[in-house]
């Protein structure tokens, strides 16, 4: 089991550790395109509603276009950091495209085969409720067994898909890092660099000269590993 964070006094795996968060600050995000249906089923006893009106799936029919890259320009010589914007290599390298294809597929699916259960729960309320006059005691009965019978099967099945989409980003992310951190490593190396920051949201950095931006280069590397 790994340390609790803070207690490993290795400089190396601190900085690794401290990198992955960083990256992880972002990637999370970067990746699900929505979250999977997360709609409850109403209890047994409660009209669901209509049809219409089932929250749909999150994936987008069409993705957004994405942004042009920037001009690359030239590495300052004397430099002695860089920085790299994580969204820009997830959203244009190959990996990172491969990643989000296969984290939106999973997503569709499981949106997909809980709007089914969710469609059937709601027809089934709606029995209940406008018939309920002209149905038999046992048969009410016997159609709020089969409705509370399916609310469960929804309820497990929205736990079951948050887990895959999770286990699916654990290792998109796991993936990742651990091909896109060695890279970073060998241009701060080969350019002499001390440190190289990860730009998003809680960074710190306030401005950067975008000359020092290396996430051209490394979203070229990358590439070049993807067979």
């Amino acid at each position: 089991m790994a340390r609790p964070w803070g207690r490993d006094t290795d400089p190396a795996k601190v900085q690794n550790q401290m990198n992955r968060m960083t990256i992880a600050c972002v990637f999370g995000a970067l990746l699900i395109a929505g979250p999977v249906l997360a709609q409850t089923p109403p209890p047994a006893g409660q009209a669901a509603p209509p049809a219409a009106q089932t929250q749909k799936p999150a994936i987008p029919a069409t993705p957004p276009a994405a942004a042009a890259p920037a001009p690359v320009l030239p590495f300052p010589a004397d430099a002695k950091i860089g920085f790299v914007q994580m969204q820009l290599i997830v959203d244009q390298s190959r990996l990172g495209k491969a990643g989000t294809d296969k984290m939106q597929k999973l997503q569709a699916q499981k949106n997909n085969e809980l709007a089914g259960l969710n469609k059937q729960i709601a027809t089934l309320a709606n029995e209940l409720e406008t018939q309920k006059a002209v149905l038999s005691a046992t048969v009410q009965q016997a159609k709020a067994a089969e409705l509370d019978k399916l609310q469960r099967q929804a309820q497990f099945q929205q736990t079951e898909s948050q887990a895959a989409v999770q286990a699916l980003q654990t290792d998109l992310f796991t993936d990742f890092t651990d091909r896109v951190l060695p890279i970073i490593d060998t241009i701060r190396k080969e350019r002499g660099l001390w440190a190289v920051y990860a730009l998003g949201d809680g960074s710190g950095v306030a401005a950067v000269d975008p000359a020092l931006d290396l996430s051209a280069e490394i979203i070229k590397r990358l590439d070049a590993t993807i067979k």
